[in-house]
């Protein structure tokens, strides 16, 4: 989550980068939907800055169906 953290005080500092799609794929079927959240609070570093973040592709393995995605794709998604 560090790394995810420095790439978006970089990316916000980017004075040509306009839109930055962000995609998931995820095939850790052990993870908790709150522990990838630190990925997503990166995110909000751009917040405030010229560059408008996207949401991309989400995509998980089949065991991962069911409430705890749906919980992640309305993490990533507001």
């Amino acid at each position: 989550m560090n790394r995810a953290k420095r790439a978006c005080e970089i990316l916000a500092q980017a004075e040509a980068l306009r839109v930055l799609v962000v995609s998931w794929v995820d095939t850790t079927v052990e993870e908790a939907a709150e522990e990838k959240k630190g990925v997503l609070d990166a995110l909000r570093v751009l917040n405030g800055s010229d560059v408008k973040v996207e949401v991309g592709v989400l995509e998980w393995s089949g065991a991962q169906a069911g409430k705890e995605r749906e919980e992640w794709e309305r993490m990533v998604r507001r």
